[in-house]
């Protein structure tokens, strides 16, 4: 398909063994872009031994702007970057295959890039699908309006990296070769790409609505598992490599890194193997050597953590596993086994009541609340000015007498 134009959206989606899912992805995702004139959706089959592909070619189908790349096995990172390479269009999303999409929101992204051309790619909080309910993440409540950098506003930098709520301009990933670390599982490659992209100068939008909808019900999402080895580790290992080649490792970049990498480690401890946390606990002290042997640089970069990772970055410069050891152990979070029909059930509500707030304003229960409200907090201000005043009054015939 050959869509290389103005305003053209290119969605990547890497599949693997998620045909429980993948249809409501897939059926929510379509939907939600018929907006767009130009677009693709490439669906990328990574060796899927489930009836994941059949699913696809369904929607083939149906839709003619859904593309297939079939291939054998190699992982979410090299899935993402065919997908990548693959892709046309003048904007690139990814999408996570077992997550659903709100409508009518990449226009307004694509807008936005559109009236803003220094900006390389638009970011958004997303939602979370957990106890059966839909919720907002944290925002970014005091971001810029204008584009930014990391170095202008390092929040954005520290904040959850997902990649999928988000749209890019594909030739800036061009440019400077951004792509997905090919790690075994999907361990991480977020963190590696969304550090890049902000490391290597990317300027960011921010657009206080959020359109993408993540599943957190998973059983077998590895977020659940503790099995992880030394996986970040190698991650920021090979960021570093790509600053040092581009002469980026100096100066406020290399502050950024530690920041974020502490940051990062801090929810990585939580997810290794048991039999493995002092060895990555050591690895850890070693990269971070550099930082405890450097006054300024350790001071830098606890001003862009908080305090609990001040105090855990602490613990790890006096290399005090025991006091570190804590965040190796943290209180399980409770699985969801939630199905699918309830999941999209609360989704559709979503949609249709979208947004609620604004929604709820307009509503006469919202109004009549209001303006109680508002007359109470006049009349209690006019009593207790009426009061103040009497009590003046009452001083003032003392005095004088």
């Amino acid at each position: 398909m050959h869509i290389n134009t103005k305003n053209s959206l290119s969605v990547i989606i890497p599949i693997f063994n998620v045909d429980k899912y993948l249809a409501i992805c897939l059926d929510s995702l379509c939907k939600a872009i018929q907006d767009i004139a130009v677009k693709e959706v490439i669906c990328i089959n990574d060796g899927s031994t489930d009836n994941s592909l059949s699913i696809i070619k369904s929607f083939q189908a149906k839709y003619n702007f859904v593309d297939l790349i079939d291939k054998e096995n190699a992982g979410y990172g090299a899935a993402i970057n065919s997908g990548l390479d693959a892709s046309k269009g003048e904007y690139v999303t990814i999408v996570e295959s077992d997550d659903c999409i709100i409508p009518n929101i990449h226009s307004k992204l694509i807008k936005k890039l559109e009236d803003n051309p220094e900006a390389d790619f638009i970011k958004t909080p997303y939602l979370v699908w957990i106890d059966g309910q839909v919720t907002s993440t944290t925002k970014l409540n005091d971001a810029p309006e204008e584009p930014f950098t990391a170095e202008d506003y390092p929040a954005a930098l520290m904040f959850p990296p997902s990649i999928w709520s988000a749209v890019y301009r594909r030739k800036f990933l061009e440019k400077h070769n951004i792509r997905v670390i090919e790690t075994p599982g999907a361990s991480y490659q977020d963190t590696f790409f969304s550090t890049l992209l902000f490391l290597q100068g990317g300027k960011m939008l921010y657009h206080d609505e959020p359109y993408y909808l993540y599943r957190n019900d998973r059983m077998d999402a590895s977020r659940f598992s503790k099995t992880k080895t030394r996986e970040i580790i190698h991650i920021f290992d090979q960021l570093k490599v790509i600053l040092e080649d581009k002469g980026l490792f100096f100066g406020k970049t290399k502050q950024l890194y530690y920041a974020v990498y502490f940051k990062r480690l801090v929810w990585f401890f939580s997810t290794v193997a048991s039999h493995f946390q002092e060895e990555v606990f050591k690895l850890a002290y070693n990269r971070f050597t550099p930082v405890f042997d450097d006054q300024v640089l350790y001071a830098m970069v606890q001003t862009e953590i908080n305090k609990a990772e001040v105090d855990q970055l602490k613990n790890l410069k006096e290399g005090s596993f025991i006091k570190m050891q804590p965040l190796f152990n943290p209180p399980q979070p409770r699985k969801q086994r939630m199905n699918d029909f309830l999941f999209y059930r609360t989704l559709d509500q979503y949609i249709s009541n979208k947004p609620l707030v604004i929604q709820f304003k307009s509503t006469l229960l919202y109004k009549t609340g209001k303006f109680i409200f508002l007359e109470t907090k006049n009349t209690i201000n006019v009593i207790s000015n009426f009061f103040k005043f009497l009590y003046q009054i009452t001083n003032k015939i003392r005095k004088n007498s």
